[in-house]
């Protein structure tokens, strides 16, 4: 699975997220195609190189929240932001009013420039809870912006 692949990779590099990196397969496939999810792929000639997975935010929730991954040699590219607009597109056609991401680190700056420039903006912080492999200890943030139907 290249979506597993490419999610290993990132959870390796220790800057976006808290995830076991001892997980096999079927952890990475319920976390990335939940039954309760609407996960998509970007890809180029015929290989994966993105993906994201829309979830509602809490059960029956009006928003939504969304996790993504590039592959390290595809970033830079605007996958990333082209992602995210979709994945806000999707949200708006499903119903949701809003989305929201309660665990970005603070230190991953690349990601909060993008959710930035896509209209999110920062609504809230958790103090030292993410194990960054340079940083020690550093915060998440939550952003929240709503979406159009």
């Amino acid at each position: 699975m290249q979506v597993a692949t490419i999610f290993r990779d990132v959870v390796a590099e220790g800057e976006s997220y808290d995830f076991p990196a001892d997980a096999g397969d079927e952890e990475i496939r319920g976390f990335w195609f939940p039954s309760k999810g609407w996960p998509f792929v970007f890809e180029e000639r015929d290989r994966v190189v993105g993906a994201a997975v829309i979830r509602p935010l809490e059960e029956d929730a009006s928003v939504a929240t969304a996790a993504f991954i590039v592959a390290s040699a595809s970033r830079g590219r605007g996958i990333g932001r082209a992602l995210g607009e979709f994945a806000l597109q999707r949200a708006a056609h499903l119903g949701f009013n809003a989305m929201q991401f309660n665990f970005v680190v603070a230190t991953n700056e690349a990601a909060v420039h993008l959710w930035e420039r896509l209209g999110f903006a920062i609504t809230g912080r958790h103090t030292a809870v993410f194990a960054h492999p340079r940083f020690g200890q550093v915060d998440a943030l939550v952003m929240h912006r709503e979406v159009a139907a």
